[in-house]
């Protein structure tokens, strides 16, 4: 490209060199839209030398400036007519094809001058560089007494990031008055062949319940009663109706509690007088996010029984 240098990290190329840009659409795998461009340098250009040692020390600053995947440009010193960049390049600038010698042996090469090739490329997408798909929602729920928002969605990385990482940067921190965030993180691994997926929910809590993550309670009460039977009359007629026993009333306590910090006490029996049985369930803690924070959950069930019906 006449009155353009090549300049790759840094390292200006001293001659003249030959520049094949090439670009093509990419496509979100699923729905066929275009998402991007992948963008290729086939560069051939040439050192001179008075020796192979002088050769060779223009080869090793081709070879530095090109290392590490740095930004490139041609430009006339002072406008670029094209670049890129590692900063926009999802993953950065990439050498994908080594310094390669197609000359060989012939003429002057390696005697004045060394001729060579190599190729970078570049893959740049709409939005986040580094995603091929994301979505994201807000949901506000009021209950009785409580409020909750959860902030949410999924992330469809490119081959080669990380996208449980995209989704761990997401969490929008913790608000005054706001128990939380309570975060779920899930990494689904590779997803077809162009890159990682991961789902992700930051909740919040505000109200009585904020101590837990979790908090559920249920009372289920059978009353008792007369209980009766039907006999037969002997050559036909209505059965007869009689009384047997006087069953007890029963009820039926139980809940869940999650917190973040240690395993919270059951709930106390509703009717301690009358228990019949109770059991209580320390679940194994649960990981909750990557900074090593944990959710430990307990259980019970009481239940009860007595002549006397229960009522709250």
């Amino acid at each position: 490209m006449s009155g353009l240098t090549l300049t790759i990290g840094g390292y200006s190329f001293p001659n003249p060199c030959n520049v094949v840009i090439n670009r093509e659409s990419m496509v979100h795998p699923s729905t066929d839209a275009v998402i991007g461009y992948r963008e290729r340098w086939n560069v051939t250009s040439w050192v001179a030398g008075a020796s192979v040692a002088a050769l060779k020390t223009a080869m090793n600053a081709v070879e530095a400036g090109l290392a590490g995947g740095a930004d490139a440009l041609l430009w006339d010193g002072a406008t670029p007519a094209h670049l890129m960049t590692t900063a926009s390049a999802a993953g950065g600038v990439k050498l994908v094809r080594p310094l390669s010698y197609p000359t060989g042996g012939a003429g002057a090469q390696w005697a004045s001058n060394v001729r060579f090739e190599f190729a970078l490329e570049g893959e740049f997408y709409a939005g986040n560089p580094n995603t091929l798909y994301e979505v994201t929602s807000y949901s506000y729920q009021v209950r009785e007494n409580e409020r909750e928002v959860i902030f949410g969605g999924q992330i469809v990385a490119k081959a080669g990031v990380d996208a449980y990482a995209l989704a761990v940067a997401k969490n929008p921190g913790t608000y005054a008055g706001w128990q939380g965030p309570f975060i779920r993180l899930q990494d689904n691994g590779v997803w077809g062949t162009r890159g990682t997926k991961a789902t992700f929910e930051y909740r919040y809590l505000r109200g009585p319940s904020d101590t837990y993550e979790e908090y559920t309670e249920t009372w289920e009460i059978e009353v008792g009663g007369q209980e009766f039977i039907f006999i037969a009359v002997l050559g036909g007629g209505d059965p007869i109706k009689q009384n047997t026993i006087v069953s007890t009333s029963k009820a039926r306590q139980s809940g869940r509690k999650a917190s973040l910090s240690a395993y919270p006490d059951p709930s106390d029996a509703t009717w301690p007088d009358d228990v019949k049985t109770a059991v209580v369930r320390h679940i194994s803690p649960e990981r909750v996010t990557t900074a090593g924070t944990w959710k430990y959950t307990t259980e019970w069930e009481y239940t009860f029984e007595r002549v006397a019906d229960f009522s709250f």
